[in-house]
């Protein structure tokens, strides 16, 4: 290296290194000492320490104490040190209101009340959601239902140049939506808009294959999204458009918001799973909770719109949302057959009826002509409307109120178990696993009485949950809820080639069997009481045989 570039090499290196020390030879800054850095009194028969001002804070506007001297003494604090601080002016602009709407929330549930017909909020939503990028799929005005087409999101997309470059090279996996359905309030004087907000995530399912799964509930976005919609109106509604108003029941003027909605809340202010309960009433499978019916109302609603329902109808005078199932086709061959998903079918009509029960109410899912849908239909359609209402913020306390249901049942069934073995001279049944007439069955020769407890307990720790069970028909009517089995391919040929049917949330029914006076076998049927193909019983079997012993 020459010397002239070994030259013009330091003050490089030295700007490089800042004010660090190098080699000794750069002490680094030296501030000037002022009151906060001066030396402290020392005792007796002790040395003072070295100081050096390479550490002292400098005085600058903002930072430590203002530099004295000794020939200048500190002048005495003239205020305050609040009144030192500035003031910082707030914010404009930050959640506006807007005269004649209010964004209500009530229970974790969020819509817009608006002085305005529906005719005249209906075009400016439409524009809204164009404007926003969204493409309507479907609108119609006669039900005031309006459903956006999908559209990707740019979450966790790369940001910058990066993007620019390489725009439509990358896809963040997830597609969203928004379901509208404006109401009629006030005799039309007045609008109710709920929003239901979808999403999906696309997942690798194993073999390289794709598939999209619904994301979880998002009420906070639902709320986002009111928000602005509600900011959008209060800019492009006319205000000659807006209604006066209503009149508070005291007799005086309300203010532009106020708004005739139920105050009636849970007391953390948002819906717990307890709310809402699904059991077997009469063989058939309900929906109740201890809420009022003005509050569980609106809340079912939005529900319906998170699980994909489009509701044409909502009649609260009678309690009915007249909806049709707008969803992914669950009525695939594997669903079919096994029972539970038959229903679940694009354009399917159904009535949810949600009725008055013991100060509550309860919920209900009927076919046009108001008949009970098909068990395992109901039960499907009830825990999807379920899903919607609880929301993410509550899956780990559902999750825990399972297990802890799990644990209730398991010690019951113990005890019922001991006791039966106590009768029979303590000898526990055995199995084999068999095929009678080209179905699968679970065989033994031990007493009903042990047989019955034997099975239920196998059920209860092979991830399966027992939703309903019958002794006197010797029928388990149970979900599976363990880790869905892997496998490529589509349901049918899965179905036919022998592929996985253990996928969590199938249904099935155990049936316990008195053949005779020796033998007893177990069938795994599908929720009607039908014969599953024979792979499928067979790996129901297998999966609780090991827990029979």
């Amino acid at each position: 290296m020459s010397k002239a570039l070994r030259t013009a090499a330091i003050p490089i290196l030295a700007l490089t290194l800042g004010g660090c020390t190098w080699m000794g030879a750069h002490p680094g800054p030296a501030y000037p000492e002022n009151s906060a850095t001066q030396a402290l009194a020392v005792p007796p028969d002790m040395m003072a320490p070295k100081t050096a001002s390479t550490y002292a804070v400098p005085s600058a506007k903002g930072l430590g104490p203002a530099q004295t001297t000794p020939s200048q003494p500190s002048p005495p604090s003239a205020a305050p040190a609040q009144a030192q601080l500035q003031s910082v002016a707030p914010q404009p602009g930050v959640l506006p209101s807007a005269a004649g709407m209010q964004l209500v929330n009530q229970g974790g549930f969020h819509w817009l009340s608006i002085q305005a017909s529906p005719g005249a909020v209906w075009p400016h939503v439409l524009a809204y959601f164009k404007a926003q990028g969204f493409k309507a799929v479907e609108a119609d005005a006669k039900t005031g239902v309006i459903r956006t087409d999908w559209k990707g999101t740019q979450a966790g997309l790369p940001k910058g140049l990066t993007s620019r470059l390489f725009k439509g090279l990358y896809d963040s996996g997830k597609r969203e939506r928004f379901v509208v359905r404006l109401v009629s309030h006030q005799d039309g004087a007045s609008s109710l808009l709920y929003l239901s907000y979808q999403g999906a995530i696309e997942e690798n399912i194993g073999s390289g294959a794709m598939h999209w799964q619904w994301a979880k509930p998002d009420p906070g976005k639902e709320a986002t999204a009111l928000q602005s919609l509600m900011n959008y109106l209060a800019a492009h509604l006319p205000a000659s458009q807006l209604s006066p108003a209503p009149i508070a029941r005291s007799g005086t003027q309300s203010g532009p918001a106020q708004v005739s909605v139920p105050t009636t809340d849970t007391a953390a202010g948002r819906t717990e799973p307890s709310d809402y309960r699904i059991m077997n009433v009469n063989q058939q499978p309900v929906m109740r909770s201890a809420l009022p019916f003005a509050t569980a109302w609106p809340q079912i609603g939005i529900a319906l719109g998170r699980a994909d329902f489009i509701v044409h109808k909502a009649d609260a005078a009678k309690g009915l949302y007249h909806v049709t199932y707008h969803g992914q086709n669950q009525g695939s061959a594997l669903g079919n057959m096994l029972g539970s998903d038959a229903v679940m079918s694009m354009g399917t009509k159904f009535v949810i009826a949600v009725q008055h029960h013991a100060g509550g109410v309860q919920v209900e899912v009927d076919n046009p002509m108001m008949l009970p849908v098909e068990s395992g239909g109901a039960q499907g359609i009830l825990e999807m409307i379920r899903a919607g209402m609880v929301g993410p913020h509550r899956r780990e306390v559902a999750a825990a109120a399972l297990t802890a249901k799990q644990q209730t049942e398991v010690v019951q069934t113990t005890g019922d178990l001991q006791k039966a073995e106590a009768q029979v001279g303590g000898q526990r049944a055995k199995y084999s696993l068999v095929e009678e007439s080209g179905e699968p069955i679970l065989k033994t020769d031990g007493a009903f009485a042990v047989v019955w407890p034997q099975v239920g307990l196998a059920l209860l720790h092979s991830d399966f949950v027992i939703e309903a069970q019958d002794r006197a028909k010797g029928t388990y009517q149970v979900v599976y809820n363990g880790k869905s089995q892997s496998g490529g391919g589509s349901f049918a040929s899965n179905l036919f080639d022998g592929g996985p049917v253990l996928i969590k949330g199938v249904r099935f029914r155990i049936y316990v069997q008195q053949v005779n006076k020796h033998d007893i076998w177990v069938h795994a049927q599908n929720p009607m009481g039908l014969p599953m193909p024979a792979h499928g019983a067979r790996a129901v079997l297998q999966s609780i045989e090991p827990k029979l012993g």
